[in-house]
């Protein structure tokens, strides 16, 4: 049984240190997507744009949308099981 509960602690170790690994990769991510839409946005209102950079701010629009719409279920899903019990719930 010990073997078991040393097993468990260490994935849930390496299981803490990926979801903080993805959330700053996700949050780098953003970032760098909405740099880029504010440069693809300066360029269209300044009246230059083309049809590849239009492009590519459809891409990055959708890219925008996807990570939104990621967070939201997973924020939906938490919210729909709770993991643990608050203490005045008993």
């Amino acid at each position: 049984m010990r073997n078991l509960a040393g097993k468990l602690k260490f994935l849930k170790a390496h299981i803490k240190i990926w979801i903080k690994d993805n959330k700053s990769e996700t949050i780098s991510t953003i970032v760098n997507l909405k740099k880029e839409l504010n440069q693809l946005d300066a360029v269209i209102d300044k009246g230059t744009c083309t049809e590849v950079e239009a492009e590519k701010r459809m891409e990055v629009l959708a890219a925008l949308r996807n990570i939104d719409h990621i967070h939201s279920m997973y924020v939906a899903q938490k919210a729909k099981n709770p993991m643990v019990k608050s203490k005045g719930a008993d």
